[in-house]
């Protein structure tokens, strides 16, 4: 308390030239000379100096400027007239902290929510709920949202009329994660259910964990379905975390199997959850490069035809030319399978579902181990393998349950000399752009949204805008020109020297590779010269966390940092 004292004002201290004799004397004349109240308005002026230092802002009339600049960072720029309020509400929300500094999370939570319930909430409510919301942030994660982020979130929220929302392309590091709670939050305290939809399982389970406690302050709800079975209480929350093939499997077991997951309670009673917010995270994945792929639920087909998978792809085999095998070959080489014990059964085949075999073992025989698949323990049995899809154009991830239609699975697991499993006939599908336009408004963030043609793209399809976002402080990341090289030794040989270089600056190094087999190639190089390392590409027996955290990739602010390299199959 004595170190606090040369901060305050001389006029707080009454007696200031009485020199205490004893110890006891200066608390005594420290009790008379401070109430409570000046002491923790003292406080509080030190600690808004010190964020201001630690935070210090860039003058607003700049970031309008860069919002509203077509440059490397800014393609697609901000409407000026838009951006002209958006100047305004932001100076307002500054204002209006002045408020809320020094609060308490729990008296903040509640202001929150006295707001939210005077819906429909005006424009002076609704920058009142900003402040608190960035005030929140900055108690919660040590961190204050700057006004670049906020005028972000500012720009995702404005849905002009006959449009369901807008994308934001916010580049690396200039907190997506912090937008997108922004934005959750400010929506949910209004009473809107919110579902942030991730690339992969382990980032859904990340956020929700790490963001979890900071709603609840709010009392908001969360939760995250990435676990199977879906069980009604994953569902229960206000704001939902998976990837969009939960969400789309998770309608599609509701409308064939009647399983209500989509309920909430709310007042004492369940209530059904509908589709009424949706925050993608990095939209390029999930919207453009995805959009005609589907979720399919799949049920055991009405009559086993495993068997036939064995001798066809046998008799494919024996000719190079597999497309020019005729059909009639095709029908008596099962027909005289095991001495014509199937021959009946070949009988009711009809020549299209030939062809659509024959045409699915010429795919199958197309699939690379490693990199459009994997063989991985089955979940019922370790011992037993089983062939996991690999995503290779998207995230990279393992497609765990999903299988090949037409066959082309069941190929795959003869050609890897696997028992074949019964063929599945589809109950229901769902595409991205179905499950996406269910929802009455649709925000979204991502690093790279594409040119020209896939913005129009996804402004037709889901009826959203986008715009570009600058970065808020000049990037210290360097890209460096690319390196030819005329063989995959001086490639190994380039790799190795790179890393290296950076071991010996004591940096983390993440190397990317297009394909599994490609990263377990390389790291077997890295292991025969001794470079420690992990790998990290769905096989791995390790944690992803882990990796990630040990590798030196997850904290910037570690003091030390191990000489590790983690190699991921990231396409």
């Amino acid at each position: 308390m004595l170190e606090l004292l040369p901060h305050f004002n001389n006029n707080v201290l009454e007696g200031k030239n009485r020199k205490p004799q004893k110890a006891d004397d200066a608390v005594a004349l420290l009790a008379q000379c401070l109430s409570l109240d000046v002491l923790v308005a003292c406080l509080q002026d030190l600690l808004k100096q010190d964020y201001e230092q630690r935070f210090p802002e860039k003058p607003i009339q700049e970031v309008s400027k860069q919002f509203l600049t077509a440059s490397h960072f800014v393609r697609v720029t901000l409407p000026e007239a838009e951006m002209a309020g958006f100047v305004k509400d932001y100076e307002s929300i500054v204002h209006i902290s002045q408020i809320y500094f020094g609060k308490s999370l729990d008296w903040l939570g509640k202001e929150a929510r006295q707001l939210g319930s005077q819906l429909p909430l005006n424009r002076e409510n609704q920058l009142h709920l900003f402040a608190i919301i960035r005030q929140s942030i900055r108690l919660q994660f040590g961190i204050l949202p700057n006004n670049t982020q906020i005028i972000a979130a500012f720009g995702i929220l404005s849905v002009h009329d006959g449009l369901k929302g807008r994308i934001a392309q916010v580049r690396t590091g200039e907190g997506k994660s912090t937008i997108i709670t922004i934005i959750a939050t400010f929506l949910a305290c209004q009473g809107r259910n919110v579902d942030i939809i991730t690339a992969n399982h382990y980032l859904a389970i990340r956020d929700q964990n790490k963001y979890h406690s900071y709603y609840k302050y709010f009392g908001i709800s969360c939760s995250h379905i990435c676990q199977r079975p879906y069980k009604p209480e994953h569902f229960d929350a206000q704001v939902l975390f998976g990837t969009n093939t939960d969400f789309e499997f998770s309608i599609m077991f509701d409308a064939i199997q009647d399983t209500r997951l989509h309920f909430i309670s709310k007042n004492g009673s369940r209530q059904s959850r509908t589709c009424d917010a949706v925050i993608v995270d990095e939209v390029d994945n999930l919207l453009i490069d995805t959009a005609l792929n589907s979720a399919r639920i799949a049920n055991p087909s009405s009559r086993d035809v495993s068997w036939v998978y064995e001798p066809l792809w046998c008799a494919l085999q024996d000719n190079p030319f597999l497309f020019l095998i005729s059909i009639q070959y095709l029908r008596m080489a099962l027909k005289n399978y095991q001495n014509g014990r199937f021959s009946s059964q070949v009988d009711s085949f009809s020549d299209d579902a030939l062809v659509t075999w024959r045409n699915s073992a010429l795919g199958a025989s197309r699939k690379r181990l490693d990199h459009d698949y994997v063989l991985c323990p089955s979940k019922e049995d370790d011992e037993k393998l089983q062939v996991a899809i690999v995503d290779p154009d998207n995230t990279g991830r393992l497609m765990m349950g999903s299988r090949w239609s037409n066959g082309v699975h069941e190929f795959v697991e003869v050609k890897n000399h696997l028992q074949p499993q019964m063929q599945s006939d589809t109950a229901a599908a769902m595409s991205h752009p179905a499950f996406f336009n269910l929802y009455k408004n649709i925000y979204g963030l991502t690093g790279t949204m594409g040119e020209d043609i896939e913005r129009k793209e996804v402004a037709d399809i889901y009826k959203v805008t986008s715009f570009d976002v600058p970065p808020h402080r000049p990037c210290n990341r360097k890209e460096e020109s690319s390196q030819l090289v005329s063989c995959r030794t001086e490639h190994t040989k380039a790799l190795v020297d790179k890393i290296k270089e950076k071991q010996a600056a004591r940096r983390p190094v993440l190397v990317l590779f297009p394909t599994i087999r490609e990263s377990e190639h390389f790291s077997k190089s890295l292991k025969e010269i001794n470079i420690a390392h992990f790998v990290l590409n769905e096989k791995q027996k390790e944690d992803e966390e882990f990796i990630i955290a040990k590798a030196g990739l997850r904290n910037k602010g570690m003091e030390e940092q191990e000489d590790r390299v983690c190699l991921e199959r990231v396409v």
